[in-house]
């Protein structure tokens, strides 16, 4: 299991495998800690330069690499991450922050529809939530969503299904939405049943992932 972060401002921590985080309120602390327990942080750079983040980044120890420009991207963020980078900075994550870590730990391929499509539903549930929320990502794209034990709010089904509406679309799949199925399975944990996902229609973007200084172009 993997275990993605988003603590949207809470003060707090909760061990997790991946945290996505603003740069404008990740402390210096958090990120220190972060490094020094191997989570890997996905960063929205929110207005500051993103190679400034970068360099923030090596100066307290951590290895870098940042998106020139453009939306955050699984695959990019994912490249990164298999390049062993600490920190990885782009726009706003919480939507791409599953799939690129899904991408990353079990090595899932364009063509693994349905475990994309669970992982771009537990993204959306991410990024509409204003509570800090954990993500449990299975590797067949099966996740729960749950919080810190001692972070404010609760995690409702109803809540979670408002996030889900309509069609959703990015580079690498098509979800249906209203075909995720949405179960809550305890107290403050609601389970995510991926639909099948559909193929995009084809197109070609690529973005430039800088490391080290030296740029990559990694097809999104």
């Amino acid at each position: 299991m993997l275990r993605i972060g988003c603590f949207k401002g809470w003060a707090g921590f909760a061990p997790v495998d991946v945290l996505a985080a603003e740069w404008s309120v990740l402390s210096m602390e958090l990120l220190a800690a972060c490094l020094a327990a191997r989570v890997r942080v996905l960063v929205d750079a929110a207005g500051t330069p993103r190679a400034r983040c970068a360099e923030t980044v090596k100066r307290i120890g951590g290895r870098a690499a940042y998106v020139s420009d453009g939306p955050a991207r699984p695959r990019p963020l994912a490249e990164a991450l298999t390049r062993r980078v600490d920190v990885v900075v782009t726009g706003p994550v919480e939507e791409a922050a599953p799939a690129a870590a899904g991408i990353w730990h079990y090595g899932w391929r364009p063509g693994r529809l349905q475990e994309l499509a669970g992982a771009a539903a537990a993204g959306l549930v991410l990024a509409e939530s204003t509570a800090p929320l954990v993500v449990e990502l299975l590797r067949d794209g099966t996740s729960t969503i749950s919080k810190p034990d001692d972070a404010p709010g609760e995690v409702r089904a109803e809540e979670v299904r408002a996030c889900l509406t309509g069609t959703f679309t990015t580079p690498g799949i098509v979800v249906d939405l209203a075909a995720v199925r949405v179960s809550q399975t305890g107290q403050d944990r609601v389970r995510l049943d991926p639909p099948a996902g559909r193929r995009p229609p084809p197109r070609e973007e690529r973005q430039m992932l800088i490391i080290d200084g030296a740029a990559y172009e990694v097809r999104v």
